[in-house]
């Protein structure tokens, strides 16, 4: 095994200039590509546009990553976008987050908003422009899908624009998501490599007498300096019976012979990683 230098129990250095922070993470091309594809399932489904408002789907198809993986941000300043069937797509979003959403997307048409709470006028009002206000729209709506707006603002929206039919667009979302292409390919890779290195470089640092929450905060720091964007999540279980139950690290400690399983992940690009590593009670010492 390749030697890799450990990672101390100490605090993260995660200070990154603008242009990092806001790179277009593939070239206009490999978007391009998608809504390519994206069209092709629309017109099977005889669908008018796409609305996209989960984070997932908006990263896929807009770029721009949201700063934060879980706030509150998500319900309070949700971003949206709208792919037609024909013409340009179009972010839709807080004015706050301007200036990530133009440095981070290829998408030249940006509408923002600033009052508070959250409205649904922005999108009947794009639907109007883009000359849908009588089409079929695809939504998130069924498996393995999430709104990134309320239900309540969701229902305002149906309401607010009454001879849209919104349509159930999971089919089409997660075929286009289970495809991979090269170029996303290669971003998986580096990030397992990332999350393989962050384990290798965890158990080299681990010592007995941490705790599950030592050990979670030290898994922490090795992700992101192994150059993730930021960790995905980790599950420590110190067990000395050898079961696995996932949940919130604890103040157990590690005692030798006990039985070591990390589950974690990160986030690299807007793609993520999960897959776990134990410790034998022969390796804990």
């Amino acid at each position: 095994m390749k030697l890799l230098k450990k990672c101390a129990p100490g605090g993260l250095n995660t200070s990154e200039n603008d242009e990092k922070r806001f790179s277009k993470y593939f070239p206009e091309e490999e978007y391009n590509g998608r809504y390519k594809r994206a069209r092709e399932l629309m017109t099977k489904e005889r669908l008018d546009a796409l609305l996209i408002t989960d984070d997932a789907n908006y990263a896929y198809f807009g770029g721009h990553r949201r700063f934060q993986l879980y706030s509150a941000h998500r319900k309070t300043r949700p971003v949206v976008l709208i792919l037609p069937l024909d013409g340009e797509p179009i972010l839709i979003g807080p004015s706050a987050f301007h200036q990530a959403m133009s440095k981070g997307s290829w998408i030249k048409k940006i509408v923002t908003w600033s009052d508070l709470p959250f409205s649904v006028k922005p999108i009947v009002e794009m639907l109007d422009e883009l000359d849908l206000s009588h089409g079929r729209v695809g939504a998130e709506l069924g498996l393995e899908q999430l709104l990134g707006i309320s239900y309540n603002d969701f229902a305002e929206l149906k309401a607010d624009i009454p001879n849209v039919q919104f349509v159930d667009a999971s089919g089409i979302l997660r075929k286009l998501r289970m495809t991979k292409s090269p170029m996303e390919i290669d971003v998986l890779r580096e990030a397992c490599k990332m999350t393989s290195e962050s384990f290798e470089r965890l158990f080299d640092s681990i010592e007995v007498g941490m705790t599950e929450i030592q050990i979670t905060r030290i898994m922490f720091k090795c992700m992101m300096e192994s150059g993730a964007d930021f960790p995905n999540f980790a599950i420590v279980r110190i067990s000395p019976a050898g079961s696995v139950l996932a949940g919130w690290p604890t103040d157990r400690k590690l005692r030798k012979n006990d039985y070591l399983w990390i589950d974690a992940g990160v986030v690299y690009k807007n793609y993520r990683t999960d897959f776990s590593r134990n410790a034998d009670r022969k390796s804990v010492v």
